[in-house]
C-alpha cells in the first residue's frame, strides 16, 4: 500500500514561498551591490578629479608658470605693436611708391617727345603734376611738344600755361607746360 502524505501541499507551498523569498533576496542583493559599486566608482572618480584639480591649481599658482604667462602676454603685446608698425610702414611705403613717378622711362618718353627747336630749362613735380619750363624758337614747336606729350598716354591732361618772349630783342619764347598724371601712373608707364 501506498502512503499518503496529507501535509504535502503545505510543505510544497513553504518551498515555493522560500524560493520566492530567495529570488527577492538575490534581486535586492544585486541592486545593493550595483548601487554600491556605482557609488564607490563615483567616489573614486571624484577623489581622482579633486587630486587633478589640486594639481592644476598648484600648477597655475606656480611662480615659474606665472612668469612664463607674463612673458607670453608681453610678447603678444609686442607682436601687436609690431603689426601696427608694419601696417603703418606698408602704407608709407605705398605712398612713397605712388610718389615715385619720375623715372628713366618717363624721362626717355619726354626726351623722345622733344622737337628739335625746344630746350628744357627745368622740370618740377608736385602732387601728380609735372611742370616743364623751356625755351623754343617758335610757337609751332611748343604746340608740337604739347601734342607729343599727350600721345605718351602717361598724362591725363597736358596744357601750355604760358608763352612769353625771352627778351625784347630776342625771338625765342619761354614756355611752361603742365602735365597731370593719371591716378595710377605705373600701369600707364608699362603700356
Amino acid at each position: 500500500m501506498r502512503d499518503f502524505n496529507f501535509f504535502s501541499p503545505y510543505v510544497d507551498e513553504k518551498k515555493t514561498v522560500k524560493k520566492k523569498n530567495m529570488y527577492v533576496v538575490i534581486i535586492i542583493m544585486f541592486i545593493v551591490i550595483s548601487v554600491g559599486g556605482v557609488t564607490t566608482t563615483n567616489i573614486l572618480i571624484e577623489k581622482q578629479l579633486q587630486k587633478e584639480l589640486l594639481s592644476m591649481q598648484k600648477l597655475l599658482t606656480d611662480k615659474e608658470i606665472k612668469d612664463k604667462l607674463n612673458d607670453i602676454d608681453e610678447k603678444k603685446r609686442k607682436i601687436e605693436v609690431l603689426t601696427k608698425y608694419h601696417e603703418i610702414a606698408g602704407k608709407i611705403n605705398q605712398q612713397i611708391n605712388n610718389i615715385d613717378v619720375i623715372n628713366s622711362t618717363l624721362l626717355e618718353n619726354i626726351s623722345s617727345s622733344l622737337p628739335q627747336k625746344i630746350f628744357i630749362q627745368g622740370m618740377a613735380i608736385n602732387h601728380k603734376v609735372l611742370s616743364i619750363q623751356g625755351v623754343s624758337s617758335n610757337r609751332v614747336a611748343i604746340a608740337e611738344f604739347e601734342y607729343n606729350l599727350k600721345q605718351i598716354n602717361i598724362f591725363y591732361d597736358v596744357h601750355v600755361n604760358m608763352i612769353n618772349n625771352e627778351s625784347m630783342d630776342n625771338t625765342n619764347k619761354q614756355f611752361s607746360i603742365e602735365c597731370t598724371f593719371f591716378k595710377d601712373v605705373k600701369n600707364h608707364e608699362t603700356d
